[in-house]
């Protein structure tokens, strides 16, 4: 009889991996009266997080956290105008308990992290209104960002946090505009986000081999960082009963450490539903149909050699909705059926660490069946 090397923890029956948190959380605003256009709120948070872990398999150290904050905003509005401007200091305390060669060793760390923000509203007309809005806010590294040191089971990716890593520091501006007619609806905006050491996944050189297999490897790092994108959406009635409605987001980033494209960005999407509604029946009612198509583009901004496989190609994926209302027996029902991926088109996406193994899901069918559900007491059927 040969005994595995793994007999003696396996009849110990304990989880591969185990996490628990706990979490406590409490908030108290208090917010002011009109006063000459004025409004504002001010207010207080707090939390605390108790994170265990167990199990044969290591990923995150034990930890607490308590983080308190106090903030603010004040709003004027008069006429076409409305200006508004807020603060937030955020206060946090984290102890980290590691098991090193046997030894429980604590780290401590403290954070005082400011923000500010300040943004304008000009309605030039009822149907036009533009926005401007500017901000700065921190963050401190999480604990996986720290520490982690083991495989995720949810990506299948071996991770390894860096204990090194500071505070993110990020300066942003937001400009828009809103369109809203009788039969056309835009949104549009255009952004610039800097964020200086700026952290995030990057793939490692090679993979790691563990005794469940080969997986790849990422650690965490930072850099100076920079974005810049547009979002559209487009909500337009073409004609009677037919509409369009069209979601659209670029992105671009630079990593300006390295002085070169920042990894892992989101692809230029576009995601179409042009649908037309039919006039009500006495058997039909809100019945619609429409067609689908998810555009998504290749990642082409990427560097090559900083990944373990290029970008996946670009992709198209047709759709179909139907729903409508009806009644039976005096009761409404909504129905509705949609299909995503209708021809099963093979495909994977950029950001899901999935696509080095395998493809994203093919055809999937959704079938919803909605009854709205009203309770009526004796005496208020009596009182009609």
């Amino acid at each position: 009889m040969i005994k595995h090397s793994n007999d003696s923890l396996a009849a110990l029956d304990l989880p591969d991996l185990e996490l628990r948190l706990y979490t406590q959380s409490v908030d108290l605003n208090l917010e002011t009266r009109n006063r000459n256009g004025f409004t504002g709120v001010i207010g207080i948070s707090g939390l605390k997080q108790d994170n265990q872990y167990g199990g044969q398999r290591f990923f995150v150290p034990n930890y607490i956290l308590y983080n308190s904050a106090a903030y603010t905003t004040i709003r004027w509005r008069k006429m076409k105008w409305e200006v508004e401007a807020g603060a937030r200091v955020d206060y946090r305390e984290q102890s980290v308990y590691r098991n090193i060669k046997g030894a429980v060793v604590q780290n401590d760390y403290q954070f005082t992290n400011p923000g500010l923000s300040a943004g304008l509203l000009f309605k030039q007309d009822s149907s036009i209104s533009w926005t401007l809005n500017a901000g700065t806010a921190y963050r401190p590294p999480s604990i996986n960002e720290w520490f982690s040191n083991g495989l995720h089971h949810g990506t299948a990716t071996f991770e390894t946090g860096d204990s090194t890593l500071g505070v993110e520091k990020a300066y942003n501006v937001i400009g828009g505009v809103r369109i809203q007619k009788r039969k056309l609806a835009v949104d549009a905006s255009i952004y610039y986000l800097y964020i200086k050491d700026y952290i995030y996944l990057i793939p490692d050189e090679s993979p790691v081999l563990t005794i469940s297999g080969a997986f790849p490897s990422f650690a965490y790092s930072h850099v100076d960082a920079s974005f810049k994108g547009v979002d559209l959406s487009i909500d337009w009635d073409i004609t009677r009963g037919i509409n369009l409605r069209s979601r659209n987001s670029l992105v671009f980033a630079w990593n300006h450490t390295g002085n070169r494209y920042l990894e892992l960005v989101p692809s230029p999407r576009f995601d179409q539903l042009l649908s037309y509604r039919f006039n009500d029946t006495k058997s039909w009612k809100e019945l619609t149909l429409g067609l689908s198509a998810l555009i998504v583009a290749e990642q082409w901004r990427y560097d090559e050699g900083r990944d373990y496989i290029p970008p996946p190609p670009a992709y198209v994926l047709p759709g179909f909705e139907a729903s409508a209302t009806f009644s039976h027996a005096g009761q409404e029902i909504r129905m509705g059926l949609s299909v995503s991926n209708l021809f099963n088109t093979s495909y994977r996406e950029y950001l899901n660490r999935f696509r080095y193994y395998a493809d994203e899901t093919g055809r999937n069918i959704t079938l919803r069946l909605t009854v709205p559900l009203s309770f009526k007491t004796a005496a208020h059927d009596h009182e009609h």
